[in-house]
């Protein structure tokens, strides 16, 4: 069950978030969060709502791991310039859409995550900082090197390193992870 509410309703969903192809419109957010909350309530009925959650959060960890593995491989390989550019208007992409996921999937941080991590289980993170943690270990951390050549202020990719380190960042903070210069707000 956990692989068809994946395949059909929350992957097709997740993909058009983080790509930006497909705004989530409110329609779209209902539907998605209920047919999680049901699945989960579901699950609780038959006693495996734990398993039920828990399934969920694998898959979405999964496709951000693949989705920001992606992202470093279509970076651009010979200029370190365009380097730059390419990591703002990615981190740009994906931090909005990872907002987004956050919003969306917090029945499960209410109900799964924020349960696992009062019960010692610290490896658990919200769906926030699982895609941060996704995007430092595939994205930053390969291509910080030749960002930091890049850079004309190397304290700006330090900044970003300690801030994807960072227990929880909040959505208004990610506009100061550019390389180049903040977003306009």
């Amino acid at each position: 069950m956990a692989e068809e509410l994946w395949r059909t309703d929350l992957e097709p969903t997740v993909a058009g978030i983080l790509t930006g192809n497909e705004p989530l419109t409110f329609a779209a957010h209902a539907a998605v969060y209920s047919k999680i909350f049901n699945y989960v309530a579901e699950g609780k009925a038959k006693g495996s709502s734990e398993e039920s959650q828990a399934q969920i959060y694998t898959q979405v960890q999964t496709f951000l791991d693949e989705h920001t593995k992606r992202i470093a491989s279509a970076a651009p390989t010979s200029d370190d310039g365009e380097l730059a550019t390419y990591y703002d208007t990615e981190w740009d992409r994906f931090s909005s859409g990872a907002a987004v996921l956050h919003r969306l999937l917090n029945y499960l941080n209410r109900h799964y995550v924020f349960r696992k991590r009062a019960e010692g289980h610290l490896n658990i993170v919200t769906i926030r900082n699982l895609a941060l943690g996704s995007w430092r270990e595939n994205v930053f951390e390969p291509l910080s090197p030749r960002l930091e050549k890049a850079s004309p202020n190397q304290e700006q990719v330090e900044s970003i390193r300690n801030r994807l380190n960072s227990e929880e960042l909040l959505d208004d903070k990610f506009k100061e992870m550019r390389i180049t210069s903040p977003q306009p707000a």
